[in-house]
């Protein structure tokens, strides 16, 4: 940790003061900027909370020689205001944590750490920090594997992956025009199912909106169960249940990269590094390299940024598509199984089924079908 610095500004009418945490030391500097320079030029990274909202910006402004009190000012009243920091980079724990409606507030996560509300702000961050290791450390290794620049590492997963991808962002124009799988056995599956998302389908071509749409689910019952579907995933199963026996739980590996690598879910620029990044981890992965976690993230994360309105992932047509054809390859394979088990749970990305010893091998059989038809892998336990 010893790269990195705390920091916090307070701006009033009569001046400003940053104060500084590195090595369990504090440093308070107030209303000197010669001072501030020098103990920034011996700093590589700056660390606050809602810094990229507030302290970035209050920063920025007492190196421009610009009142940061005006700035907070500005802030506060919902003006723009276009300082950054640059040197050095600034990280935010509060990057990627709640939503810009329900943000998380330091207080908060004081409180969920088990701390008191007065305890320390900048011993606050640290602790986050610590908390928070893995994700930004991921995101330093994205920035080291694949030559960004320095400065990447303030960008959201989301966007590092774009940009490693070399991503265009999409619109909303064909966003429920849902493309299939060439794979899917469509006349196998269930009629009122398929005329769901052909219902909706139709409805966004004549001009209804697309966020009161995408809200739309439908019940339908498979192999004895309800199954909810929708733009949010695929959802089924016995309510309460406790019971004994044989029980198999089967998971597509990779669910969602794979159904983006064999339908070109992605832009043609997109696609073949992604390919490329996919293979590559596999690869490290069979070597037990801890480099894969790279290109695990960047394969990952691809599927919920293609609805990142913020992002040049940004392709909501290819995310519901995507979405649409995980939930009607999943219903085909309980439909082939139900004369074989008991259904007991299904979610976006696997089953569970109960079976009996006799049937066991055939439904090994079919799962092993199932994945040449589909171009896909299954982990199964039993």
């Amino acid at each position: 940790m010893c790269m990195f610095t705390f920091y916090k500004m307070l701006a009033d009418p009569s001046g400003w003061q940053a104060t500084f945490l590195k090595n369990n030391e504090v440093t308070n500097i107030k209303n000197d900027k010669q001072s501030l320079k020098d103990y920034l030029s011996k700093t590589k990274f700056l660390v606050g909370y809602d810094n990229y909202n507030f302290d970035d910006r209050l920063l920025a402004s007492v190196l421009r020689d610009v009142d940061p009190y005006d700035t907070l000012t500005k802030i506060t009243s919902g003006k723009r205001v276009g300082y950054r920091m640059h040197n050095p980079i600034t990280i935010d724990l509060k990057q990627e944590l709640g939503t810009w409606d329900n943000p998380i507030l330091l207080n908060e996560i004081k409180l969920n750490l088990g701390l008191s509300a007065d305890y320390d702000d900048l011993q606050t961050m640290q602790a986050i920090f610590k908390e928070r290791e893995d994700y930004l450390t991921s995101k330093f290794e994205v920035v080291k594997e694949f030559k960004l620049r320095p400065d990447s590492v303030k960008k959201t997963r989301v966007n590092l992956a774009a940009d490693v991808l070399k991503s265009v962002k999409s619109n909303d124009k064909n966003r429920l025009n849902i493309i299939y799988d060439k794979r899917l056995a469509r006349s196998e599956l269930p009629k009122p199912l398929l005329d769901f998302y052909a219902d909706i389908q139709n409805r966004f071509k004549n001009g209804v909106a697309y966020e009161e749409l995408e809200k739309e689910q439908f019940t339908f019952k498979i192999a004895g169960l309800d199954h909810v579907y929708g733009f949010g995933g695929l959802h089924g199963a016995k309510e309460n249940y406790v019971g004994s026996g044989h029980y198999m739980q089967i998971d597509v590996k990779s669910y969602y990269p794979t159904l983006i690598l064999n339908n070109n879910f992605l832009s043609d620029r997109s696609i073949k590094k992604y390919k490329d990044i996919y293979d590559k981890r596999l690869e490290l992965q069979k070597q037990k390299d801890s480099k894969q976690e790279a290109y695990k993230l960047i394969t990952n994360i691809v599927s919920g940024g293609l609805k990142s309105k913020w992002s040049n992932l940004y392709n909501p047509q290819m995310n519901n598509s995507m979405v649409v054809n995980g939930q009607l390859i999943l219903t085909h394979l309980i439909l082939l199984l139900d004369n074989f088990c008991e259904l007991i749970q299904t979610n976006t990305d696997g089953i569970i089924i109960k079976y009996e010893p006799v049937m066991k091998e055939s439904i090994l059989k079919i799962i092993e079908l199932f994945e040449k038809q589909y171009n896909l892998k299954f982990d199964v336990d039993y």
